[in-house]
């Protein structure tokens, strides 16, 4: 418990950015808490009356540092279906690594009265986004079309559920509604057919929606629009009615029940040789050291720990934002492998980011050895995964253990300290 009390006052500068730790060396920490307590000691050798002057004959403390590296780390990257039915945006266009459309559908219009006579006008308002970076040389007047969803499938799509990998449009008749150019941040308007809302309020097909689509399948275009998660700038279906009887029309918005990427990734083999991690694809990274013969004394205190990990920037795809990631504990040996697994956002361990130029990062990882160590709880490793807010086609590449390069595999620096 002293030496508890010794740590938890001594706290070293450690930002969210993976590589500002103020202290790297291990060294100068062990000088550090060595001085603190000598210091600590002759305060009270000074308090006389107080406390009985203590001779000091040896060191009071004694320490071990370790490096475990890869031929005692284990870790795998795992691909399961993404699930973005809470993403931000809405991507349609194409890239070196993915091709998109978005998919919107609007079925509550059991809230029009049915004293409606008429359907006036039907306007779907979409704001763009500059989230993305355009690739193509100008950013104005890119094209996009509306289209009709119709099939005789008997299953629909959903936002919880599809994604690139589980739905396709064959088997879907599109029936183009209307096309149009815009730039950045726009909000643009299409004016839909009237009859639009009687075929989807009292057809007894199924609603499919409508897609987004570019009008020319152009490569490296990838624009955005807000999707209903962003509640002020959500997609919006206008809709202008005349009552029977009456001569003023009357206007009433609706939003969006469902709305969803489709994301293609043209590449999803997976490679050994890097961590990998991405909303899109639904890339996930485990990590486990074998610290089972490392440190077996369960009264050593655990005073610095640090995963060092290497970046790779030519798999890294960022899009100018950078890419938050977290560190969660595994609870089971199942978690390792079991798609069903769901990382628990309110019991992260700690976390980083990552822009766009970095090399290396360093997560002090302290908490997570001590539990291990001490035995408070069992090893079963750790789970890297992309935060919800890091863009859907971002994806986070880390070399792995089992990389050609020694030098830029992980690995954990550990210093622990006990009393002698």
């Amino acid at each position: 418990m002293k030496l508890l009390g010794l740590l938890d006052s001594f706290k070293i500068k450690n930002s969210l950015k993976g590589q500002s730790i103020l202290f790297k060396k291990f060294s100068s920490i062990k000088s550090f808490l060595f001085i603190f307590f000598l210091c600590l000691l002759s305060f009270f050798n000074m308090c006389e009356e107080m406390v009985p002057i203590l001779q000091l004959e040896k060191a009071p403390l004694e320490f071990t540092d370790v490096t475990v590296r890869d031929s005692l780390i284990s870790d795998t990257t795992q691909l399961i279906d993404p699930k973005l039915g809470s993403s931000k945006l809405l991507l349609t266009g194409n890239n070196n690594e993915v091709n998109a459309y978005s998919l919107l559908r609007f079925d509550n219009f059991n809230t029009l009265p049915d004293t409606v006579d008429s359907i006036v006008c039907v306007t779907l308002k979409l704001l763009s986004s500059t989230e993305i970076p355009y690739d193509t040389v100008s950013s104005t007047n890119v094209g996009i079309s509306i289209s009709l969803l119709k099939s005789d499938i008997e299953s629909n799509w959903s936002e919880d559920s599809s994604s690139g990998r589980d739905f396709s449009l064959e088997g879907f008749n599109l029936t183009k509604l209307r096309d149009t150019t815009f730039s950045s941040n726009d909000t643009i308007e299409f004016v839909l057919p009237d009859s639009i809302i009687s075929f989807w309020r009292d057809s007894l097909v199924t609603n499919y929606g409508i897609i987004i689509q570019l009008i020319k399948p152009a490569e490296n275009t990838m624009v955005s629009f807000y999707s209903r998660q962003n509640s002020s700038k959500s997609p919006i279906l206008e809709v202008e009615y005349l009552m029977e009887g009456d001569t003023v029309t009357t206007k009433k918005s609706f939003y969006p029940t469902a709305d969803l990427s489709i994301l293609n990734f043209y590449q999803t083999d997976l490679d050994s040789k890097y961590l990998l991690m991405s909303n899109g694809q639904s890339l996930r990274s485990f990590l486990k050291f074998d610290l089972s013969n490392i440190i077996t004394d369960k009264n050593w205190v655990i005073a610095e720990a640090l995963l060092h990990l290497k970046v790779d920037t030519l798999q890294m795809k960022g899009y100018g934002d950078n890419i938050h990631f977290y560190v969660n504990l595994l609870d089971s040996v199942v978690d390792w492998s079991s798609s069903e697994y769901i990382p628990d956002p309110n019991n992260i361990e700690t976390g980083a980011y990552v822009s766009e130029g970095d090399t290396s990062l360093t997560l002090r990882i302290n908490k997570t050895i001590q539990q291990y160590t001490s035995g408070y709880r069992k090893n079963f490793g750790i789970v890297l995964w992309v935060s919800p807010s890091t863009l859907d086609i971002s994806v986070l590449s880390l070399f792995s253990s089992s990389h050609q390069n020694p030098n830029k595999r992980p690995y954990l620096e550990i210093l622990a300290m006990k009393e002698k």
